[in-house]
């Protein structure tokens, strides 16, 4: 008997090990959550853009020709879009604009749409960026967002849809 409860108390604490250590990776309401291992965030819902995460770095004057005297705002966080294993991150302000990079994860090639704007308080569009082309497999694209103003328009409120 006395080995039974032991063998049983063996198999609730691994058991109970197991479950403790994995975890399901769960979203919030937005869809998004940290990545503990990376010190990220990103999203898995394209509907959602982050709160404004964004800071204000120096410009360093002898590294790029594109970064101008201003402060470079950088928007941190990886962003889903409506394609599979296609996202875009890496957003940043250079010269007055927003840029983004927009990775496929995929081989394949893929024909995209990218739409950003932004709404006025009744919901209806002020400004739009739309373009559209091919994206390589496991490639990245750069956009620049000539549209809007880093300045007057902030990451945070502009929508999109990526497809």
């Amino acid at each position: 008997m006395k080995k039974l409860y032991s063998l049983l108390l063996i198999l609730v604490c691994s058991a109970l090990s197991t479950y403790s250590f994995a975890h399901g990776g769960g979203l919030n309401a937005q869809g998004c959550h940290n990545e503990t291992a990376t010190g990220g965030y990103h999203c898995h819902r394209s509907s959602y853009t982050p709160s404004s995460a964004v800071t204000s770095l120096p410009s360093k004057s002898n590294t790029s020709s594109a970064l101008n005297s201003s402060a470079t705002q950088k928007v941190t966080g990886t962003f889903t879009t409506d394609v599979d294993e296609v996202v875009f991150k890496n957003v940043r302000c250079i010269d007055n604009n927003w840029e983004i990079d927009v990775i496929n994860r995929t081989k394949n090639t893929k024909n995209m749409v990218y739409l950003f704007y932004t709404e006025d308080s009744d919901g209806d569009p002020l400004a739009t960026f739309k373009k559209s082309g091919n994206l390589s497999g496991k490639s990245r694209y750069t956009i620049t967002l000539t549209a809007f103003d880093c300045d007057n328009v902030p990451f945070d409120q502009l929508q999109y849809k990526i497809w």
